[in-house]
């Protein structure tokens, strides 16, 4: 079953990079797990972030979600509820890794953090293709 994001965290991921929209529509239209993107987990402003790091629940004013390069998501668990724990959202994790290692991006999971797990965060950074990667590209585009 190919899932669809809700028109509400279609309007949070509206709000990051399209880089960031391409990668995830891909993650939940192959993903056997349905999730969503909760409050505050697209693009933040200043001030929410400020809030976030003053209440404790995130450990930096340098975060990719003012950028836009980052996303929180949750799983969506069956009647009405959401999960952000780890073990459910890390077979979501593997999807997204590997989605994003195809379309050239370096991603960093709070999942993997020792100090401050924050499962439900995803971070973005375009890869430096080098000169054999972009060789091996034209070679499996061009079937040569």
């Amino acid at each position: 079953m190919a899932f669809k994001f809700g028109k509400i965290s279609r309007k949070r991921l509206e709000t990051t990079e399209p880089f960031v929209q391409e990668i995830m529509h891909e993650v939940l239209s192959i993903s056997p797990y349905d999730f969503g993107i909760p409050e505050f987990g697209g693009r933040r402003t200043i001030e929410h972030q400020e809030q976030l790091v003053k209440d404790g629940k995130s450990k930096t004013m340098n975060s990719k979600h003012l950028k836009g390069e980052a996303i929180d998501i949750c799983r969506h668990m069956g009647g009405g509820k959401y999960s952000f724990e780890r073990e459910h959202i890390l077979p979501i994790a593997h999807i997204v890794k590997q989605v994003a290692k195809d379309k050239g991006y370096k991603v960093i999971w709070g999942g993997d953090w020792l100090n401050f797990v924050d499962a439900p965060h995803f971070e973005f950074t375009k890869k430096k293709r080098k000169l054999v990667d972009y060789f091996n590209f034209l070679k499996r585009k061009y079937n040569i």
